[in-house]
This record gives structure tokens, C-alpha cells and sequence, in this order.
């Protein structure tokens, strides 16, 4: 099962649970819906890559330098860090689009429950999703077009070197 279906399917059931308890359902499927799309979204980048684990603060640097600017590692220790990040890089779930359009959602809803909402709840909960749009657009921006392009081109001249 892929990261997004567990996240969906455990989100779900935490939010149905939670609504149940609150006494609204259909708020706590919403609630689990929202959750499951940030873990989703968050979940390559909150795995640590075991390559770059043992590497000093410089290798890391270098591999990252690397990386950002599509050139290949020579050293196969340092090849083998940058070949694991790369590919966690390229597993993000969304693509700047979608997520943008995902952004553009949150935000409107949470200006909308900001000031349609009632006092306090309101205001907290349209705040959230403001800051929620905002954590959408950041991991996909990290892949956007031109950076992907770099991230392969440095994966693929790195692989050819080994």
C-alpha cells in the first residue's frame, strides 16, 4: 500500500473518530481528509535519508551543492548519498501545479471560514488553513520543473560514473 493510501485511510479514521466524539461526523471525515493530504504530501520529507546520515557537514554540502546544480559526484560513497536523496527528492506525491491549485483551495476556504465562522473557532481554524496552503506549496516547490531537471541530470551522470 502507498504512502498516500495510509495516510488517506488512517486519516479518515482518526477524523471519523475524532467527528464522533465531537458529535459531528461528516466535520471529522473533512478534518481526516485534510490531515491525510499533508502527510501525504510531507511524508518524503520527513524520512532521513541513511546515505547522508553518516557523511560530514561538508560531504553533505558537497552532495547537495551537487545535486541543486546537476553535476556528478565522483566519490562512491558521496555517489551512493546523492543517488539515495535524489530519489527521495523525486518521489514527492505532488507536482507544483497540483499543488498550487491545492494552495489556491485552503486559502480561499480559510478566509472564508475566517470570516464567515464563528468568533474564535472560526478565526483559529481559517488560520490553519491558511498556514496549511502554505506547507502545501513548499515540498513541491523544492522539485519544480527546472530543479527536477537538475536533480535527474545529476542522478544520471552520477550513475554513469560507478
Amino acid at each position: 500500500m502507498g504512502v498516500a493510501v495510509r495516510a488517506v485511510a488512517v486519516g479518515v479514521l482518526a477524523g471519523v473518530v475524532y467527528g464522533l466524539l465531537r458529535g459531528d461526523p461528516m466535520a471529522g471525515v473533512v478534518t481526516g481528509v485534510v490531515y491525510a493530504a499533508g502527510f501525504a504530501i510531507a511524508s518524503p520529507f520527513l524520512r532521513r535519508s541513511g546515505a547522508m546520515a553518516g557523511l560530514t557537514f561538508q560531504q553533505r554540502r558537497l552532495v547537495l551543492r551537487r545535486l541543486r546544480d546537476g553535476a556528478a559526484v565522483d566519490d562512491p560513497r558521496l555517489a551512493a548519498a546523492l543517488a539515495e536523496h535524489a530519489r527521495m527528492l523525486l518521489a514527492t506525491p505532488v507536482t507544483p501545479k497540483v499543488a498550487g491549485i491545492g494552495a489556491a483551495v485552503f486559502v480561499v476556504a480559510g478566509v472564508v471560514i475566517g470570516v464567515v465562522g464563528q468568533a474564535t473557532y472560526g478565526l483559529f481554524v481559517g488560520a490553519m488553513l491558511v498556514v496549511f496552503a502554505g506547507l502545501l506549496v513548499v515540498p513541491a516547490w523544492r522539485v519544480s520543473g527546472r530543479r527536477r531537471e537538475l536533480i535527474l541530470r545529476s542522478l544520471r551522470a552520477t550513475e554513469q560514473n560507478l
